[in-house]
């Protein structure tokens, strides 16, 4: 048996060897654990502040938490993309609040943003463990969160340009 390149020998180096992975697997699932908990509580405060669907714009953002958190997210969504998700939430609260006082600048932030969903919610399906499809997915709901909540800081740039460069680099793929 092998561990890092060297020969496990005795019962000894084993449970030691054991004993590095437990360590290192407890690590590396708090950060996970603790994005989890985050997105979960986002999910349910937004899902309780928007209530009924009564109109297309709480629709959208029905639809947008049914695509960010769903049955098999935990299998399909990594690690990286997980840590992002406070923010997403953070912006959905930010939309709902600013919702009730301006619903005509939502609706026209929405119509600048529903062309980019559209376009991915055509192909999720037919391509789904497509990396360039799910980066351009990703910056759809970076630019989803420029829109709605401009003064949270996002961990990418983008505009209308990016994700037309990010759709083109999906329709190469296929």
């Amino acid at each position: 048996i092998f561990e890092g390149g060297n020969t496990i020998k005795s019962k000894a180096q084993f449970e030691a060897a054991i004993q590095r992975l437990e360590n290192g697997f407890n690590q590396n699932l708090e950060p996970y654990c603790k994005a989890l908990s985050m997105a979960l509580q986002g999910y349910t405060a937004c899902r309780e502040k928007s209530g009924e669907a009564i109109n297309a714009n709480i629709q959208d953002i029905h639809t947008q938490l049914d695509y960010l958190i769903y049955e098999d997210f935990l299998a399909e969504v990594s690690l990286s993309t997980l840590l992002h998700y406070p923010l997403y939430f953070k912006a959905l609260q930010t939309r709902l609040e600013r919702l009730g006082f301006d619903p005509q600048g939502d609706s026209k932030k929405m119509a600048l943003l529903t062309p980019y969903w559209e376009k991915y919610l055509h192909h999720w399906e037919a391509h789904p463990h497509n990396a360039p499809l799910d980066a351009y997915r990703w910056l759809v709901e970076a630019y989803r969160v420029s829109l709605f909540a401009p003064t949270l800081k996002l961990p990418v740039t983008v505009s209308p340009k990016r994700l037309d460069k990010a759709w083109a680099a999906f329709q190469a793929s296929i």
